[in-house]
Formats: C-alpha cells, structure tokens, sequence
C-alpha cells in the first residue's frame, strides 16, 4: 500500500510534448490578463447600469413644478359646555346640633320637632338612649299637649314614654 502512495506522490517526468511552466505563462499570460480587465469593466457597467437606473427613477418620481398652497378653512366654533357646579350636599346635622338648634329658637312648633329629630338621631343612629329619652321628653313637652297619643310613625321609645306624660 506504501508503494501505490510513493507512485503516486512521487515527481513526473515531464514528457517531451509537454510545455515548460515559462512557455505555459508566456502562452496564457495575455488572455489571463485581458480577462481580469474585462470582469472589471463587466462589474463596473453593471454598478453603473443599475445606479442610473435608480437615478432615473427618482427623476421619474419628482413633481415638475413644487408649490406650498396653504389653505385656512374658518370652522365654526365648537361650544364649550359650561361646567354644572355639583349639587351641594348639605350633610344632615347631628343631634347635638339640632338639640342646640332647639334651645336657642323661640317657636315652641319648631322646637318640638327640632327635639323629636334629635331624639330620632340618638336613638337609630348613636345609640345613646339616655339622651334620645331626654330628647323626646322635652320635644313632649314643648308639644303642651295634656294627653298626646302615640303616632304610628312614633319610635317604640317615644311611644313608650307618651302615656307617662301625663
């Protein structure tokens, strides 16, 4: 196997018909030469082919005559609504105001009521029934009348005091 590798790494022996390396350049050296220069000039018209093309395009695709026209269209005015205020939201006052709201008016109907809603307040909201009884005693009172029948609106602790008013 080691001799077929020696066969063939082994040098030829140039043959008489053969040509010398220095005939074989002098003979290809002109046309090798003149091939380069003409792949040249074939990739170089061809740059400037497609870049004249790109050129002509852009040429193709410009206005002739470029002129800004700025048209001002009046539109009618927009309405701005006006902002509604909210609705004022007067918070319902406590029972210790409406029951200082009794002691300082003079209207014996006014204070009644003032004394009842106080004593509603106290009763359904606080949970303070010593002062809703206080409240419901003097709005009794401010009523003056000698024997006053429960209500079916009454609160079961205003209904419960009425009979003792006596």
């Amino acid at each position: 196997m080691n001799g077929d590798l020696d066969d063939w790494l082994a040098p030829r022996q140039r043959a008489a018909t053969e040509p010398t390396a220095e005939e074989l350049f002098a003979k290809t050296h002109g046309a090798l030469r003149c091939g380069g220069h003409l792949r040249w000039l074939g990739r170089t018209a061809a740059a400037l082919a497609f870049l004249t093309v790109g050129y002509g395009a852009g040429l193709a695709t410009v206005p002739t005559e470029t002129r800004t026209v700025i048209v001002e269209v009046l539109a009618a005015p927009i309405p701005v609504p006006e902002p509604v205020p909210p609705p004022e939201v007067v918070p319902e006052p406590t029972a210790t105001q409406l029951e200082m709201r009794a002691e300082l008016s003079d209207d014996p109907v006014e204070i009644a009521a003032l004394y009842r809603r106080a004593g509603d307040q106290y009763l359904n909201t606080d949970r303070d029934y010593p002062r809703a009884t206080r409240c419901y005693r003097l709005h009794l009172r401010a009523l003056n009348r000698p024997n006053p029948a429960p209500e079916p609106d009454d609160s079961w602790l205003l209904a419960s005091l009425k009979p003792q008013s006596r």
